[in-house]
Formats: structure tokens, C-alpha cells, sequence
């Protein structure tokens, strides 16, 4: 009696691959799109920045922008406290959406619902987020927003200079990755450059060799955290910290380097 052939092992393992998969598919269907005033539950599984965030709803992830608000991004100041505030709102809780529209990138644009908080309404309250000019339909979130300019709640205990619109800045960043969720370059400290001993010329006394910067490149990126206008001048000319000259005329923080 001939015997049959035995069943190559890279064959079992193909066909347990695609059983697996035909199941996943029939216990996971593809989440329909969500159409403009929909309405679905779920948890906040994550939160991406200021007003980004995933809803998980019966096995699916439901990547979500909140409606109507713009939060500043990692590269601006209040960028990471932005994203505090709202995983504070959101994060690990149940959660309803109601759908507004979708954007370029293919996510849920909503209004976020925590119980009885209104969640992007909240973000703007407390000054974790601007109303979004373009997108923003409620009027009443305006006179949020004032109140919450008025009593320099969140971003508006900023300094002016330090509170450009999310997106004023992007199109100035068009190449930066910092609203994408790369890290912020300005909460991490660069790090510290070798000191090299100095070289003398054959027969040049000690006292010849070159006295090390006063300063060091630090993590300090704002006026306030400068003492001197000398060391403002220098984290300018030597750290890369251009914010210390808001108006591009090579002097920085004017009220710290009146002449």
C-alpha cells in the first residue's frame, strides 16, 4: 500500500496563518465609517497630545480629533501640560463620541463626552486648548475662551510672545515633527559638549591658554529663566535658543538687555 505524502512543515504553518486570520476577521469586522452625527461609546485607551486621543468601541480603536479646538503642540510651550490636562479628562475612563466630520488623516473629528463633561469645551475652559478658528462652529465656545484669557488660566499665564496660535506655528514648522508627536527638544538638556584641554604653543606660559565660556548650554530656553542678559546672549549665540529673540533683531530678551 503506497503511503501518503507527509505535509511540509512551512505548509501546516501557512495554513494555521490564514485559519487564524479568516477568524479574527469574522469575530473583528471592519468598523464601518462613522457618519457626521453619530454617536459611540467606549474607553479612552490613549491619548496622543492636547487634542488627540483613542477610543477603544467593541474591539476596535477609533483614533479621534477633538472638534472644534486646536491645543499647542510638543514644540510650543504648554505643549506636554496640554496633554496632561486632557488624559486628566479622558484617560482610562468610558467615553461618548459625537461625530463631527473626518480629517486628511483619516481620524474621527468629535465632540468627547466624560458623564456630563464636554470634554473640548473643558480643554478650552481651563486654557489647555484655543477654539480652532477655521473649524470652530459654537459660538459660545469664544466667550469660553475670553474668560479663560481673562483670568490667565493655562496657556494664557504665558507671555505673549510665547502664545502663538497651534496653527500659526505649524505653518512656520512645516518640517517639524514635534506635532506629530516626536519628543519636545526643549524640555530635554542637550548633551554637554567634551571639554577638550586647551592647546598651547610650544614655550607659551599658562597663563596664554583660553578661560572656559562662563556658561554652559542648559536646558533654560526662556527669558524668565535667565539671570544675566551676558548668559542670555550666550545661550543665543551658542545653544540655539532663538526663542530669546522674538523679534529677530540679534538682541535677546529686550527687557533683560535694555541698553
Amino acid at each position: 500500500m503506497a503511503r501518503g505524502r507527509r505535509a511540509h512543515p512551512l505548509r501546516l504553518l501557512w495554513l494555521a496563518s490564514c485559519s487564524l486570520l479568516l477568524l479574527a476577521s469574522l469575530a473583528f469586522p471592519p468598523w464601518p465609517a462613522l457618519s457626521e452625527g453619530a454617536a459611540i461609546s467606549g474607553r479612552i485607551v490613549a491619548v496622543k497630545d492636547g487634542d488627540s486621543l483613542v477610543l477603544l468601541s467593541e474591539g476596535h480603536e477609533i483614533e479621534v480629533r477633538l472638534a472644534e479646538v486646536d491645543a499647542p503642540e510638543f514644540g510650543q510651550p504648554y505643549g506636554r501640560r496640554a496633554k496632561e490636562v486632557l488624559s486628566g479628562l479622558a484617560f482610562g475612563r468610558d467615553a461618548k463620541l459625537e461625530v463631527v466630520d473626518h480629517d486628511r488623516y483619516g481620524r474621527t473629528v468629535a465632540r468627547v463626552f466624560v458623564g456630563d463633561v464636554d470634554v473640548n469645551r473643558e480643554m478650552v475652559r481651563t486654557g489647555a486648548a484655543w477654539v480652532y478658528r477655521d473649524y470652530a462652529h459654537r459660538i459660545e465656545l469664544y466667550a469660553v475662551e475670553s474668560e479663560a484669557r481673562r483670568a490667565g488660566l493655562g496657556l494664557w499665564a504665558l507671555p505673549e510672545a510665547e502664545r502663538d496660535p497651534p496653527w500659526q506655528w505649524r505653518r512656520q514648522h512645516p518640517r517639524d515633527k514635534a506635532h506629530l508627536g516626536m519628543p519636545d527638544p526643549t524640555s530635554q538638556s542637550p548633551p554637554p559638549a567634551p571639554q577638550l584641554a586647551p592647546k598651547l604653543e610650544p614655550g607659551a606660559p599658562p597663563s596664554a591658554a583660553p578661560k572656559p565660556a562662563p556658561f554652559e548650554c542648559g536646558a533654560k530656553r526662556r527669558c524668565q529663566e535667565m539671570v544675566s542678559c551676558e548668559e542670555a546672549r550666550f545661550y543665543l549665540t551658542h545653544c540655539g535658543a532663538k526663542r530669546l529673540d522674538g523679534d529677530g533683531n540679534g538682541r535677546p530678551c529686550e527687557a533683560l538687555c535694555k541698553r
